[in-house]
């Protein structure tokens, strides 16, 4: 039997910005999977103002986990619409989801 480990190459999720440019973001690791499902959870049981901090973080930690080298100062992320950022979010977790589907 051989493990190969090439079929774990780097897959990553496109995200088109505003401005035409494409970020390639990184498969989650362990720490970006513990942040989402704390902010999953805590979009139940929070007051909106802890949320939208929240959802400020997330959205910080995914888009610079891009492979492309461009970060993403606080106030650029605070800048982004609440909708935009729930959509980065929710497609970061579908990307995710679908990862964990399928393994390989």
């Amino acid at each position: 039997m051989i493990l190969d480990l090439s079929v774990f190459q780097e897959e990553t999720l496109d995200i088109t910005m505003m401005n035409g440019e494409v970020l390639h973001i990184k498969k989650p690791e362990q720490r970006m999977v513990i942040e989402l499902i704390k902010f999953r959870k805590l979009r139940e049981d929070a007051n909106a103002k802890k949320v939208l901090r929240a959802l400020n973080d997330i959205t910080a930690l995914i888009l610079n986990s891009n492979t492309d080298g461009v970060e993403f100062e606080r106030e650029t992320i605070d800048a982004l619409s609440v909708d935009i950022k729930l959509a980065i979010v929710n497609a970061y977790t579908k990307f995710l989801l679908k990862l964990q589907a399928n393994p390989t």
